[in-house]
């Protein structure tokens, strides 16, 4: 008894091995070696001149993101930039059953050895062992339900540029 005990309490206890990580920060994925670490630390491209020739920095009004009316966005290899995702979910389930259900039953002793003709001069007039017992039941039951779920979630996430493809289009990486 205490052996079968002292196993059971063990299985127990190793069960419990899971719950180390709780209350804990998860851990991450390493950056080195992944693409969004050799965007941000390789060398860029070199810079294109003004077809004037002329470097672009030479000017307050040019277009890149140095200048300070330039364009933010992100458009090269190593920039960062914020994914927004939004989840809009909505689900409705609608249920209904019904169900119904009756039986009767009698039951008398019309001929019993003469008992019932005897025990019916006692009665009262209308009443007779014929008929002793009559019942019946009825049962009806109706039930619905009905669940309405709605969720919004706003997640935003910092992903890296890791490559411009042929076409223009930026793949994006992001942990």
């Amino acid at each position: 008894m205490k052996r079968s005990v002292c196993i059971l309490s063990g299985f127990a206890l190793s069960a419990c091995s899971g719950l180390s990580q709780v209350g804990k920060a998860p851990d991450f994925s390493p950056l080195e070696g992944s693409y969004q670490h050799h965007a941000i630390y390789s060398t860029p491209m070199p810079r294109n001149a003004d077809p004037s020739g002329l470097p672009y920095d030479s000017s307050l009004w040019n277009a890149g993101s140095e200048s300070l009316l330039g364009d933010r966005r992100a458009a090269q290899r190593g920039d960062i930039l914020t994914v927004v995702i939004e989840i809009d979910d909505s689900a409705q389930i609608t249920n209904s059953s019904g169900r119904s259900r009756s039986g009767s039953q009698s039951m008398g002793i019309p001929q019993f050895f003469g008992i019932p003709q005897r025990i019916d001069r006692n009665l009262p007039d209308g009443a007779d062992m014929a008929s002793a017992v009559d019942t019946s039941s009825s049962s009806t039951f109706s039930g619905s339900g009905d669940v309405t779920r709605s969720e919004q979630l706003t997640l935003r996430i910092a992903a890296t540029v890791v490559e411009q493809l042929a076409n223009g289009v930026l793949r994006i990486e992001g942990q």
